[in-house]
């Protein structure tokens, strides 16, 4: 794996919608804010809905990056415990 792969697959959510939030300030279209990051990005560039979305949001006034906070249960839980079940 290349050096670039390497920084692709690791590049967080919040991190792509940065990207989107500057080349938007920087004035490309949704098209080539899309292409630019399917370039980079391969297989791991956002989809063109969510690009969409997020400039939606950033012209709407958002400015944070990172997923606002919800109560309850978190999206993904990983456990590195296994139980097993003992049928006796």
């Amino acid at each position: 794996m290349s050096s670039a792969e390497t920084i692709t697959c690791e590049m967080a959510l919040n991190e792509k919608r940065a990207v989107i939030k500057y080349l938007n300030l920087k004035g490309l279209t949704l098209n080539e804010i899309s292409s630019d990051m399917k370039v980079v990005l391969g297989d791991h560039a956002p989809f063109y809905a969510t690009i969409h979305r997020w400039i939606a949001e950033f012209q709407h006034g958002r400015e944070l990056t990172e997923d606002a906070h919800h109560s309850g249960r978190p999206l993904e839980a990983c456990r590195e415990e296994k139980f097993s079940v003992s049928m006796t």
